[in-house]
């Protein structure tokens, strides 16, 4: 996968960007992870033409290269957004892993990939 990803950001984003910090959160969620995760959530979370979700989640949607990136933040500028941009996030040695969530209805689990970042290892 890649190691280098793209955030399109705007001023009314639930995820803040400090510059020479990297992003942070006004919210902290609490709770399973499967209340954030499910095939729905996703395709509304991940489609750049589609309005985002208008809540805060435990998650940042990134994108793996910057045209995808560079179209979301065009639908958030059509759409009222303000103080717009594309951050290019830069994970020099990416460490991957697997997130398990559980569902109770209907019961399931999945291991859902993602980048796990160590304090030694941080992104710019």
């Amino acid at each position: 996968m890649a190691t280098v990803f793209y955030r399109a950001q705007s001023d009314q984003s639930f995820t803040i960007f400090k510059g020479g910090e990297g992003f942070d959160t006004h919210h902290y969620c609490r709770g399973p992870f499967a209340l954030w995760i499910g095939r729905r959530v996703f395709a509304m979370h991940l489609s750049c033409h589609r309005p985002p979700i208008h809540k805060p989640t435990p998650f940042i949607s990134v994108f793996d290269n910057a045209d995808d990136a560079e179209a979301r933040a065009r639908y958030l500028v059509r759409t009222g957004h303000t103080g717009v941009f594309v951050a290019k996030i830069e994970v020099p040695r990416p460490i991957w892993g697997t997130m398990r969530i559980r569902y109770r209805s209907p019961k399931r689990q999945v291991d859902l990939p993602m980048l796990m970042e160590t304090p030694e290892q941080q992104s710019t």
